[in-house]
């Protein structure tokens, strides 16, 4: 028999808040593309890059400030008995492993796949934003490799366990799209479908080597995970700055739709409500971002897409139910939303909060190895006790 038991792990709060974050923001795009047309196609890419800027600066500049705090209160002296203790100096050693020319081509990939990731799904994955939800479980799989052959990050047996559950609903989901798009288009299927498919793959491949990336540069070169993502978004703006001069009026195209079905963009109403949403998406997107590097610094990329993939089932369910799937096949919705939630499962058992207690699953999962270290810990105070007790008897 299975047992299963959620695993308790530090720092729960981040992963939590970047779970919120990321639906409130989906919520915010589903209203700005339901409500309003001809958005600049670098107006919401831009609004991200400078969030991951602005965010990363104040974040950054916060944690230096409570950072040079600390290290002013521990640098006070601090005497026993009139003795003037020594105290480590932290910041003696450069503790990088990389140049600084590997560190700049680093964040400079990381911008890129970043840039370019954005740019395709705001622009050409946009329409089948479904689709893309389905398959972004491509980004843990992904990720684990990266993170296996890059860092170093083991693959334990409940890991692989997971990984094989995700490739296969994996596969399913992509079958089951392909016989639904023949059974369509009367017993034939046409390029766009496969070119949207490899942009969307495109797309996982390229947010699990930005997730790589900067895991490489927190771990092994200690750099703050603020500071990289100032960084990247200060590059990205750099780069979007220049499209905009193939677009120099971003807001003059906009249209609202109204109730007749009309486009228009006259009442103040409706430019105040585009505003508001724009401010609350640059602000949420920020915030967004920032639990995202965190989450990545004290987890793993594969728990940042573990974030994002676990509400998935609800919306696809949600856009399954509105585009007109309520009287067509109920067999592709059930098969669809089984594949999601497995998944989900399976990504929860990847990052250790789920523990299947079955074939040794169990025994490499944080929550297992802390037991043992425990058991370990305290068998040793009680064999030093035991020693302590001898020795006075003798």
């Amino acid at each position: 028999m299975i047992k299963i038991k959620i695993g308790i792990r530090n720092n729960l709060l981040y992963p939590f808040l970047l779970i919120i974050f990321i639906a409130i923001r989906r919520i915010i795009e589903i209203l700005l593309n339901n409500n309003f047309t001809n958005l600049s196609l670098y107006l919401l890419p831009f609004l991200i890059f400078l969030a991951e800027f602005i965010g990363g600066l104040i974040s950054f500049r916060y944690s230096s400030y409570k950072k040079k705090i600390n290290n002013f209160n521990s640098n006070k002296e601090t005497t026993i008995l009139g003795i003037k203790l020594v105290q480590p100096k932290s910041m003696i050693f450069n503790l990088q492993t990389d140049s600084h020319i590997k560190i700049f081509l680093l964040v400079l990939f990381a911008a890129y796949f970043d840039f370019v990731g954005t740019l395709v799904r705001k622009f050409y994955v946009l329409k089948t934003k479904s689709l893309e939800n389905k398959l972004r479980s491509i980004q843990i799989i992904v990720s684990a490799i990266l993170c296996h052959f890059t860092i170093k990050i083991r693959i334990y047996k409940h890991n692989l366990f997971a990984l094989i559950l995700i490739s296969l609903c994996t596969i399913i989901i992509i079958i089951e799209e392909i016989i639904i798009k023949i059974t369509q288009e009367e017993e034939r299927i046409d390029l766009v479908f496969f070119k949207d498919l490899g942009l969307i793959f495109f797309s996982g491949f390229g947010r699990a080597f930005l997730d790589t990336i900067e895991k490489h540069l927190y771990e092994f070169d200690y750099m703050s995970p603020f500071k990289v993502l100032m960084q990247v978004g200060f590059i990205n703006c750099c780069f979007t700055l220049v499209l905009f001069l193939f677009d120099p009026y971003p807001l003059e195209k906009i249209k609202v739709l109204t109730d007749d079905g009309e486009e228009n963009l006259e009442k103040t109403g409706d430019i105040i409500r585009l505003i508001i949403l724009l401010i609350l998406y640059f602000i949420i997107t920020g915030i967004k971002n920032v639990y995202r590097v965190i989450t990545i610094k004290l987890y793993s990329p594969m728990t940042r897409a573990l974030s994002e993939t676990i509400i998935d089932p609800l919306i696809v369910f949600h856009d399954l139910m509105d585009n007109g799937y309520r009287n067509v096949n109920w067999t592709y919705i059930i098969i669809n939303f089984i594949c999601l939630i497995i998944i989900v499962f399976s990504s929860l058992v990847y990052n250790d909060f789920i523990i299947l207690y079955c074939c040794g699953l169990e025994y490499n999962t944080y929550t297992e190895i802390r037991k043992r270290s425990e058991v370990f810990r305290l068998s040793r105070i009680t064999d030093s006790d035991t020693e302590d007790n001898n020795s006075e008897d003798d």
